[in-house]
């Protein structure tokens, strides 16, 4: 309602009886406080469709990829199945085979970050038998799926799975992503059969630049620097973007994650032992593993 309309109903409400013009008055109270709800309502939900994933803080011990939002997850995807088992990633795959060691067709065995499914389909074309598959990025998990994958949405810090239900756990380069590494070991300790183990290869966690690159793509354009020296704001937000997903370290360019991780093991009081470290032909990664006492 406009000014002058107010001013008029006003000063029609003086000219009522005092009875009258209070039931009035109430009446225009209700009605006003309605339309301000209302108006509330349709600001929240503008607000709601205006927000922007990619650019929220991100809400406590919440999964990695529902920072960044879906094109984020989809572009990640791709970018990890183009590296997989080439370049300094080369031959991964196949070492972590190696140190399962002979696995009987009926072990339980599980992958922790399976993302679309490469390690899955190398384990059964190698080993013969099954393996079951746990990512958050759900878009990666659809494609695994959609290969004929046992690939399930799920949580390093909180596995689906029950206790003492696996022998053997596996890991490709999924450790630097995950918030809470003591709770990720916890569970570890937990899911493993009493003289199971996991096998796991990390790479130095160094913010990639790959990771940036992706980060920088996906941004929305007020996140862009402009002008000459507009590639510092766009460098630092990409960083930012990309240190969301890289969360951990375990170990460097020159080793240390044994160390590292006996030292989370011991703070925690995680029944887990460990070894291992780095290995010729892992290119600076780091293989580690965790193995539950069999008492």
């Amino acid at each position: 309602m406009s000014e002058t309309g107010l001013e008029a109903q006003e000063e029609s409400n003086l000219q009522r009886p005092p009875r009258e013009r209070d039931e009035v008055l109430q009446q225009q109270e209700l009605a006003r406080g309605s339309t301000d709800r209302a108006t509330s309502q349709k600001l929240e939900e503008l607000k709601m469709s205006l927000k922007d994933e990619s650019i929220e803080a991100p809400l406590p011990n919440s999964p990695v990829f529902t920072i960044a939002g879906p094109t984020y997850e989809r572009r990640y995807a791709e970018i990890a199945e183009t590296r997989y088992n080439s370049g300094p990633l080369a031959g991964h795959g196949r070492a972590l085979i190696k140190e399962a060691g002979q696995i009987s067709p009926s072990a339980s065995v599980v992958e922790v970050g399976c993302n679309t499914g490469m390690f899955l389909e190398q384990w059964k074309k190698e080993t013969g038998t099954n393996i079951q598959g746990f990512d958050i990025n759900k878009d990666a998990v659809g494609t695994a799926k959609s290969r004929g994958l046992n690939a399930e949405y799920g949580l390093a810090e909180g596995l689906p799975l029950e206790n003492d239900s696996t022998d053997l756990l596996t890991s490709l380069h999924t450790y630097e992503h995950v918030e809470d590494l003591p709770k990720s070991f916890r569970e570890i300790a937990r899911v493993l059969k009493p003289g199971g183990k996991a096998v796991i290869i990390e790479p130095p966690n160094l913010y990639g630049l790959e990771t940036i690159r992706v980060a920088i793509e996906d941004m929305p354009e007020g996140l862009k620097g402009k002008g000459l020296f507009g590639f510092i704001k766009t460098f630092s937000n990409g960083l930012r973007y990309a240190r969301r997903l890289h969360r951990s370290i375990l170990g460097g360019p020159f080793g240390g994650a044994r160390k590292h991780a006996e030292k989370i093991l011991k703070q925690n009081s995680i029944n887990l032992n460990v070894r291992g470290g780095m290995k010729p032909g892992l290119t600076f990664s780091n293989l580690l593993i965790l193995e539950k006492p069999a008492s």
